[in-house]
């Protein structure tokens, strides 16, 4: 906490708002403490999945507990670092979230960071007229998703990863995550292995789900999202590629090349204005010009 103030650019002085209370104590027992019906958001970003005594913060259990301290409609937001533990122990993080929250979604977090999200007693979804106003009634939030090179509005409806259909059917073989099964104990073997994350876990297209009104019942979407399609495409080749999957590295992917649909390069207008695929599909820089000097 004495830290803080050194992050004062980007965490707004939050200790020093009024609104913040803190609280030293393991989270998982401050949960306990706390009344049923609580919380509007529980967002979790523990410690590496590979140290000791994590399992607990993403068993079925504590997600059981998160959900009795929600209000109704209130969200649960998980950090899934998948990159840190094999492929099998992924899917049994996911399997656990979504027993307890059925229609849980996956979003794109940074580069290789993904962010379950679950919700009590609504469904998961925006609406693209609520999203721009909300998102222009709080430039400070705008500022905010520009720091993690999210800007236009495709690069936010862009970052959505996968349906709940798409992670249940990518999870009905493997056991959960539980207080007794606490597999994230013994997965991790090295620090130095390449995990492959699962590519069943990715369907982008689904975002016609979570976006009600991106999409009518037919047609082309809504105008404003001019090059959608095409921008779900790069991100689900992207998520399918050897160098996020494994390497886990923008850069990685950058030295694999990715197919771009038909029309698409690093120059066109979808990537140009796009701060999100700037930054993953950067156009080539010019050979540099040698002057020709007479021997």
């Amino acid at each position: 906490l004495r830290h803080a103030s050194y992050f004062s650019k980007w965490n707004q002085n939050v200790l020093n708002d009024s609104r913040t209370h803190v609280f030293i104590q393991d989270g998982r027992s401050h949960l306990r403490t706390r009344d049923e019906g609580t919380y509007d958001l529980v967002t979790l970003e523990p410690p590496p999945l590979g140290f000791a005594g994590v399992s607990s913060l993403y068993s079925r259990e504590f997600y059981e507990l998160a959900r009795s301290r929600l209000k109704d409609g209130g969200f649960v937001t998980q950090w899934l670092p998948a990159y840190q533990v094999p492929g099998t122990t992924v899917l049994s993080i996911i399997r656990a979230f979504q027993d307890v929250f059925p229609d849980a979604i996956l979003l794109l977090g940074a580069g290789s960071e993904l962010i379950l999200v679950g919700r009590k007693g609504a469904p998961l979804q925006i609406r693209l007229d609520d999203l721009i106003r909300r998102l222009a009634e709080r430039p400070e939030v705008t500022e905010d998703l520009q720091r993690i090179q999210v800007g236009p509005l495709m690069d936010f409806i862009a970052l959505y990863g996968a349906s709940s259909e798409t992670l249940k059917k990518a999870t009905a073989d493997v056991l959960p995550v539980t207080d007794d099964y606490p597999i994230l104990e013994y997965s991790r073997t090295s620090t130095v292995i390449d995990y492959a994350i699962p590519g069943t876990i990715f369907s982008p297209y689904g975002v016609k789900q979570w976006c009600t009104d991106c999409w009518p019942p037919t047609g082309p979407p809504d105008p404003r999202l001019d090059g959608i399609n095409a921008y779900l495409t790069l991100m689900y080749r992207f998520t399918q590629s050897p160098g996020f999957r494994i390497h886990s590295s923008i850069r990685a992917v950058q030295q694999t090349p990715i197919e771009f649909p038909t029309g698409v390069t690093p120059a066109s207008p979808l990537i140009r204005d796009s701060l999100l695929l700037r930054d993953m599909f950067p156009e080539p820089e010019a050979a540099p010009v040698v002057p020709s000097v007479a021997p």
